[in-house]
């Protein structure tokens, strides 16, 4: 797989999750490139009243392969998304009969959401 073509999947890849993070799709990827050493996905995200924005970087390592570097994706996301201004702490993605956010991990070569209570594999990461 070419250059170019790697980082329009892990744009696709970045927009996935970000939906799955937030169902109301408040947020975009706006860029993905190479930075120093590290991988680096912008976002942007606007208040549900039409009002503010709000943009990160996420950053992670080039030279981890595919299931990981989703995973970690999906974790460095799940940050941003869960503490902005625009999520306000909700639990996202939910993890079904608790209160708490899945986690994404690798399991068995996938990228997949677990609960962190009972280490249950969800559902994969992307669809």
């Amino acid at each position: 797989m070419g250059e170019e073509a790697r980082w329009a999947e892990l744009e696709t890849a970045a927009q996935q999750i970000l939906d799955q993070l937030d169902p109301r799709r408040r947020w975009r990827v706006v860029d993905a490139g190479p930075g120093d050493d590290l991988g680096r996905i912008d976002i942007q995200g606007r208040a549900p009243d039409g009002g503010r924005w709000e943009q990160a970087s996420v950053h992670f390592p080039l030279s981890d392969p595919w299931p990981e570097t989703i995973a970690w994706i999906a974790s460095e996301l799940q940050d941003y998304v869960v503490e902005s201004g625009l999520q306000w702490g909700a639990a996202a993605p939910k993890c079904p009969g608790h209160r708490h956010p899945a986690d994404p991990v690798t399991v068995e070569g996938t990228a997949v959401w677990v609960c962190p209570a009972t280490h249950a594999v969800l559902r994969p990461v992307l669809a």
